[in-house]
């Protein structure tokens, strides 16, 4: 494993809060692991969550990745991811009153 996150992680420093924070070669998120307790808990919840959701998701979804918390992985997401989910609803809102209105059509003429 230690040579997927040599290939993956680009930088580790600490933050202002004396959390280590990662930034990964892919992707815009900041990883926040906290202290320096529980590595190993921390960097296997990290692979799992980039087995499992990023496929689903992609890999801008989510602007912080926080893993400081015991047996979590609490995101933040995007304003892309945001902006992308708002446009998806209006586009189904949209599609819903466009039927409305062809209905509404069709039982008038």
């Amino acid at each position: 494993a230690d040579s997927v996150w040599d290939s993956q992680i680009e930088q580790l420093y600490v933050n202002e809060r004396k959390e280590i924070e990662l930034v990964p070669r892919v992707g815009n998120q900041k990883i926040i692991f906290g202290d320096a307790s529980n590595l190993a808990d921390k960097f296997e919840r990290l692979m799992i969550f980039y087995k499992k959701a990023m496929p689903q998701v992609g890999w801008d979804a989510y602007s912080t990745i926080n893993l400081k918390f015991k047996g979590q992985v609490v995101c933040q997401r995007s304003d892309s991811t945001i902006a992308r989910l708002e446009r998806i609803e209006k586009a189904r809102r949209d599609s819903i009153r466009k039927a409305e209105a062809l209905k509404h059509q069709e039982d008038t003429i």
